[in-house]
């Protein structure tokens, strides 16, 4: 079975941050998985520095449903899930696409029959000061490459 989001994907996307191993965390669902993660640590020249990362694809539901539920779910989330979630239009990956705050940083996406969200995280942790944490990827770049993919899996499905 193919999957929408593949570790391919994952290395070409950000392939200035992925050297070596890559984990997908878990897989499940039917025709779409409603939930896979890619996560991968970062390499560093700096010894008490550590990286990590995470690339998350997940569906509000994993089959088609109509415009009208995906935009009543749609409007729900801005009034509730999203609402203190610094959001904003993101134009050109499908019919709606917005980014947030959520989650440090989340694209989410309504199709035609489908509502998903991708999920970046990367972190840079201070091992000397654990509580010292740092985002790595910057908005900009977050909105690009979970707009790139976004438009592959869309492809895909």
């Amino acid at each position: 079975m193919e999957y929408l989001l593949t570790e391919e994907m994952i290395r070409r996307t950000f392939s200035e941050y992925v050297d070596d191993e890559i984990s997908i965390v878990m897989k499940r669902g039917a025709v779409t998985e409603n939930y896979i993660s890619y996560d991968w640590d970062g390499v560093s020249e700096d010894e008490s520095i550590q990286t990590s990362f995470s690339v998350v694809l997940n569906f509000a539901k994993g089959t088609p449903e109509s415009i009208a539920t995906l935009d009543k779910m749609w409007e729900s989330q801005n009034n509730y899930v999203d609402k203190d979630k610094d959001m904003e239009s993101v134009s050109k990956v499908d019919r709606k696409a917005s980014w947030s705050t959520l989650e440090g940083g989340q694209l989410r996406v309504s199709t035609d029959e489908y509502l998903f969200y991708f999920t970046l995280i990367s972190r840079e942790i201070n091992k000397d000061n654990p509580l010292e944490i740092m985002r790595v990827w910057n908005k900009n770049y977050m909105i690009e490459k979970s707009s790139s993919l976004g438009k592959e899996v869309i492809e895909k499905l």
